[in-house]
């Protein structure tokens, strides 16, 4: 990842304003993923105050999502309404026994 892609986000930045999407005064965080980021290009590239174009890493984002959704879990794996359910959620997750054995081997 380098300019070019840099450039592209940009381009959509910008379409997107002349075509009334979003105002000049909407604030822009784009991300470009990759799994290489050309020499000098890591760093941000700012157009204005409210616009940012960030490269990253895809092992970046997936450490970042994975540590997210287990800070998640560690705050609502003990919410009430989750207590309160356990009993249906297990049996939800848990398997379907099967009454005729036979009809399921037939095929």
């Amino acid at each position: 990842m380098g300019s070019k892609e840099k450039d592209q986000v940009w381009k959509y930045v910008k379409e997107l304003r002349g075509g009334g999407h979003i105002r000049s005064t909407t604030r822009v965080d784009g991300f470009i993923l990759g799994d290489k980021i050309e020499e000098g290009e890591a760093e941000p590239r700012r157009d204005g105050a409210l616009t940012t174009i960030q490269p990253m890493l895809y092992d970046t984002i997936l450490i970042r999502a994975e540590r997210r959704l287990l800070n998640l879990h560690t705050k609502v794996k003990d919410a009430p309404f989750l207590l309160d359910q356990r009993t249906d959620l297990d049996k939800f997750i848990s398997p379907v026994p099967v009454i005729q054995p036979d009809l399921a081997d037939a095929q």
